[in-house]
């Protein structure tokens, strides 16, 4: 068999070394509507609406705050950690 060609060859690839469009890093930037970008914005702005207290007092203050504090508080002694 030394000396003889192959019964059939693979044709040549056209594309080697480029991969496909599939893996394209910029695949989310082509998107008619990337509802990502607005639901991550949503998010960030319920969160930043949220009032952090800078001090236990101010926390005491708010009834937000005030009410999970005591409900904490109420499972911690429950729980005698």
């Amino acid at each position: 068999m030394t000396g003889t060609k192959p019964a059939y060859q693979l044709p040549k690839r056209k594309n080697r070394g480029k991969p496909p469009v599939h893996y394209d890093a910029d695949l989310n930037a082509k998107r008619k509507y990337p509802i990502n970008n607005y639901s991550r914005v949503h998010f960030v702005k319920q969160l930043a609406d949220i009032p952090v207290p800078n001090s236990v007092t101010e926390a005491l203050e708010d009834p937000k705050w005030k009410e999970p504090m005591n409900k904490e508080m109420r499972a911690i002694q429950k729980n005698g950690t």
